[in-house]
């Protein structure tokens, strides 16, 4: 009987030592694999593509979406001398036939939010790019 009891004290405090390195070990591979998986979702993708996504008309709302994602991400800043780029970008955008009113609300409302110092100019070319729609 002493034994038994001691057999099972072991096997208790062998669970109790091996279980959170496996709930930690198990942690760390699935926050890996979400990091590879974010990553291979915007692996391919830059600025240029993302012009060429907007301006073809074959287009789908899904990758227009991710390509909005993209630049809200990693290229929502204007540069000082980059306002033009971002007019043709906009406008190409804005007037493509599978946009949607939430992703120019959610693209117009990035940029202004990141670039306070040109909401005018923003908004004018907001407004003749929805103008431009057929």
């Amino acid at each position: 009987m002493n034994i038994d009891i001691t057999i099972l004290l072991i096997a208790v405090a062998i669970t109790l030592l091996v279980l959170p390195i496996l709930v930690l070990l198990y942690v760390v591979i699935a926050s890996s694999r979400a990091k590879r998986a974010a990553q291979n979702s915007d692996s391919g993708m830059s600025f240029e593509k993302v012009e060429k996504i907007f301006k073809s008309s074959h287009s789908s709302r899904s990758k227009l979406n991710d390509a909005v994602n993209y630049i809200i991400e990693h290229h929502v800043e204007i540069p000082p001398n980059g306002f033009k780029k971002y007019e043709g970008l906009i406008t190409s955008l804005f007037s493509h036939k599978n946009v949607d009113k939430t992703l120019v609300l959610k693209f117009d409302r990035a940029l202004n939010k990141a670039n306070p110092q040109s909401k005018k100019a923003l908004a004018k070319v907001l407004k003749s790019a929805l103008n431009a729609r057929d």
